[in-house]
């Protein structure tokens, strides 16, 4: 929802592998030319272990969950969140579909992440894709368990419930254990899957 409510207003995300750490993260957010950086307190450790590189990039931190250590001037995304009137959420930003949507990143195995660029056609493209393929209806349920920072877990597993209205079940990480049991509690008829995805 972050990556789709910054999209609308115009600001382009970068979504990194939350698997990085160090080198390959500070590549990654520097690459990427980023102002702010937005990240899970799960993965506080990560972001303490290069705040001190990134610092002198005067960038903004935004933390979604609570942090234990406050060496980090992270701001909590729930309170700036919680400050926004809804009646002025209206985006006054116009785009188009040769606009900049994000950056997924390559996996990084022969040599650091690279940004790829993905236009806002692109992404509706691939959705529509996956729509038209899957023949995919509005009563169409989807389980995803593939990461949202890679193309097939956010443009496929989440872009196509935008153009055909559908639900999308997503789990952080795949369970084969809880897969059947999950598919049967939320009625899925699509799952989004891969044996390895980094």
């Amino acid at each position: 929802m972050i990556l789709l409510g910054l999209t609308k207003i115009g600001v382009v995300c970068a979504l990194i592998n939350e698997n990085l750490r160090m080198d390959p993260l500070i590549h990654s957010i520097g690459s990427a030319k980023v102002k702010a950086v937005i990240f899970d307190a799960e993965l506080e450790q990560a972001i303490c272990d290069v705040y001190q590189t990134l610092k002198e990039k005067k960038l903004l931190f935004y933390c979604h969950g609570e942090l234990r250590n406050t060496s980090i001037p992270a701001a909590s995304l729930r309170d700036k969140m919680s400050k926004y009137r809804s009646d002025c959420a209206i985006a006054k930003h116009d785009g188009n579909f040769s606009d900049v949507a994000c950056y997924i990143y390559t996996s990084g195995t022969t040599g650091l992440p690279k940004a790829a660029i993905i236009r806002q056609a692109r992404f509706v493209l691939a959705a529509m894709m996956i729509k038209t393929v899957l023949k995919l209806k509005s009563h169409d349920i989807t389980y995803n368990a593939l990461p949202l920072y890679h193309t097939v877990g956010a443009l496929f597993g989440v872009g196509s419930c935008f153009v055909c209205g559908q639900t999308v079940v997503i789990r952080r990480k795949f369970s084969a254990s809880k897969f059947w049991d999950e598919c049967l509690k939320y009625n899925c008829t699509v799952k989004f899957i891969v044996s390895q995805c980094d």
